[in-house]
């Protein structure tokens, strides 16, 4: 059963499509260079994106519901392999967005399907959230409140490796 977004991105999709090769391309060349330099690229890839945000910031409640009801929900944990070791969302796939190879590995998922993104806090995922639109994922749930808000509440903790 496929997730319903309760918002839309109106992208024109050739135009996306177009634009979003080489967006792809000229943000692997430059990731894992320097932050100043990671930096100037997000702030040039942003004049590419559309008005219209495609990301949706989800509440702890919303974000469990969504792994509990969606088999095509993909869960992405964007913290460090330590961290994602001593727990994380049930299902997650964990990908430290401080990979050098970060987009490279983003590459596997589906653009059109949808991906709940998380980290410790929310800074990286927030981060993440920025990376995934630009390369044209469009069903984006960010998880606002991150890994300490999860262990806050005590939900659903997994240890093992995905």
């Amino acid at each position: 059963m496929p997730i319903e977004m309760p918002f839309s991105c109106d992208v024109d999709k050739a135009v996306v499509m177009q634009q979003g090769s080489f967006l792809r391309e000229l943000f692997l060349s430059w990731y894992g260079k320097s932050p100043i330099c990671i930096a100037a690229l997000l702030g040039f890839l942003s004049l590419f994106q559309s008005s219209k945000v495609c990301a949706k910031d989800v509440s702890l409640s919303e974000a469990l519901a969504e792994i509990e009801k969606s088999a095509e929900l993909r869960v992405l944990d964007v913290r460090t392999k330590r961290e994602y070791e001593e727990g994380h969302l049930p299902g997650a796939i964990n990908i430290n967005i401080a990979d050098q190879n970060f987009p490279e590995m983003l590459q596997r998922f589906d653009t059109d399907a949808p991906i709940l993104v998380y980290c410790r806090s929310g800074r990286r995922s927030k981060l993440a959230v920025r990376i995934l639109e630009t390369m044209g994922f469009s069903r984006i749930l960010h998880m606002k409140d991150g890994w300490i808000g999860w262990e806050k509440l005590r939900l659903p903790v997994d240890r093992e490796s995905h």
